[in-house]
């Protein structure tokens, strides 16, 4: 019988998709608007010179971002260093987070991963420890991405990307049950991080966390013959006697479950 402590899960959010593995770098596409809006508030808060030269970084990070969007990196990076010199505190981290995107884009990953720290250096948001541990993740420094996952959920302890990002971490690391464990944690999680979870906690021969998962999954899922089979599987690892009812479950669900 497994040992490990019981999770309590939140309530997952349903998702019909398939999970996109890129889906780290499509939460932080938002990062290059956040110097925006820090512009914007500095921008109404200032008297009419300073005004006017919010307006000019306004139009100057607006037509850097364009660029971006258009594949041209190298240009947004001429503006983004010229408008990381000039700003401060929370807007010119987020300058150089875009900066650190666009370096990447161009497979300069030494480049980003030093933009990314500089932003990290400007700002307590986890979002940029986040893209530092992405970004080291993907340069092999496991150990880098590990400390900078840790100083994100420092900073935000439900912080998705940060847990997704060291749930791969682990996984890639052949650390399955810290991989299933942290991706548990994720505070809405949708069918696939469950799935996700599920087969984490499987392949770490967690059969607690296993059975928890499937108990969450067969509440959106109550007609899955196969996951009633795997809740069988597992309860039946556990020695637990009310595994014959999930695999009677699976084989009225499916008479041509040869398994259950």
């Amino acid at each position: 019988m497994n040992s490990h402590h019981a999770v309590t899960f939140p309530t997952p959010t349903p998702s019909s998709g398939k999970s996109n593995p890129r889906r780290l770098t499509a939460s932080y596409v938002w990062a290059f608007f956040g110097a925006m809006v820090a512009l914007i508030v500095a921008f109404l808060a200032s008297p009419a010179q300073a005004q006017l030269d919010g307006s000019a970084r306004l139009a100057q990070y607006a037509r850097a971002l364009t660029q971006a969007q258009a594949g041209n990196h190298d240009s947004a990076l001429e503006t983004y260093g010229d408008l990381a010199s000039t700003l401060t505190g929370s807007a010119s981290a987020d300058v150089y987070a875009a900066s650190a995107m666009s370096r990447r884009a161009l497979g300069d990953l030494p480049g980003a991963r030093s933009d990314a720290e500089s932003a990290s250096n400007l700002s307590t948001s986890p979002r940029y420890y986040a893209l530092s541990g992405e970004l080291a993740m993907e340069a092999g420094a496991f150990t880098d991405a590990e400390l900078s996952y840790e100083l994100a959920l420092q900073a935000d302890a439900d912080y998705a990307p940060a847990l997704s990002g060291l749930a791969e971490l682990y996984n890639r690391l052949a650390r399955y049950d810290m991989a299933a464990r942290t991706l548990a944690r994720l505070p809405n999680p949708t069918e696939d991080d469950l799935m996700r979870t599920l087969d984490l906690a499987e392949r770490a021969g967690d059969t607690a966390l296993a059975t928890q998962v499937l108990d969450r999954l067969l509440v959106f899922r109550p007609y899955d013959s196969g996951l009633w089979l795997r809740k069988g599987q597992s309860l039946a690892r556990q020695d637990d006697e009310s595994a014959r009812d999930a695999f009677a479950r699976a084989l009225a669900l499916d008479s041509t479950n040869r398994e259950a």
